[in-house]
């Protein structure tokens, strides 16, 4: 019961903050409630933080990923003004911040132990350079699945050379992997659990949540050919981001029982 009040109070003040420039639709209803829904269950996997810890880790998971590394994208492809742009990070700053803090003060208390199922991973030298180049990876594959549909409209505006093109996309797979980085360190649950909820961050916060609501700069055609890709994209770099950086903890081996049938009292 706390947790669906936790996800509709977030869902609220969402739909509030994304109507003020767009109004009311089905769109701004289904993208505050997926974006509530992963917080809270990004919130719900991390062993016992402080709430500051909390709300610091969901506010640069949220910003980080739906405002920074999409804007920064959208930039690049002269999608949207500077001015916009520099608009929305402010904003994006803000409601990441609210949003945060009412998932995190309404949780429930949490055991401090430490949950033993996963450890982090070693060797973060190669690990997080190789998620980069995945992050490219997935995002050529998927991107070029959807070409046919979205071809028309970039047409005529400049387009990145192949190298460009990679040096921004491995530049962003490093950046959402710093954005998702801090809450994995301080998991709790299985990696099973990492795994799938890693997964829906990158697609939500990427992707859906972002591209369900109505804008002026990309034709509702054009967006949900990027849902499509962020869908797919997201969920391939969620799972390997979990394979990598996070590692499961070997049960101890239980000691065999002392046979006492032949001690004799």
């Amino acid at each position: 019961m706390r947790t669906l009040l936790r996800v509709c109070s977030a869902t609220v003040l969402l739909a509030l903050f994304f109507s003020r420039g767009v109004g009311w639709s089905v769109g701004v209803v289904l993208s505050s409630l997926l974006t509530a829904a992963v917080l809270v269950a990004a919130d719900d996997g991390m062993r016992a933080t402080t709430r500051l810890e909390g709300v610091a880790i969901l506010t640069w998971l949220y910003w980080g990923l739906s405002y920074v590394s999409n804007l920064v994208e959208a930039l690049y492809f002269q999608v949207i003004p500077v001015l916009d742009a520099k608009r929305s990070v402010v904003a994006g700053l803000a409601i990441a911040l609210l949003v945060a803090c009412i998932v995190v003060w309404s949780r429930p208390g949490r055991s401090r132990e430490v949950d033993g199922r996963v450890r982090n991973a070693a060797h973060l030298w190669w690990r997080i350079p190789f998620l980069g180049l995945l992050f490219f990876v997935f995002y050529m594959a998927a991107g070029m699945a959807i070409r046919p549909w979205i071809i028309s409209f970039y047409q005529n505006r400049p387009l990145p050379s192949l190298g460009q093109l990679a040096t921004l996309q491995f530049c962003r797979g490093l950046l959402d992997t710093a954005c998702i980085f801090p809450l994995l360190r301080k998991w709790g649950c299985s990696r099973q659990r990492a795994a799938w909820v890693s997964a829906s961050i990158f697609v939500v916060l990427c992707g859906w949540g972002p591209l369900l609501l109505p804008n002026r700069f990309l034709p509702d055609g054009i967006r949900f050919a990027h849902g499509v890709e962020m869908g797919a994209a997201g969920i391939a770099f969620g799972i390997v981001t979990v394979w990598l950086l996070l590692k499961p903890v070997a049960a101890a081996p239980e000691k065999p029982a002392i046979d006492r049938s032949h001690f004799v009292a």
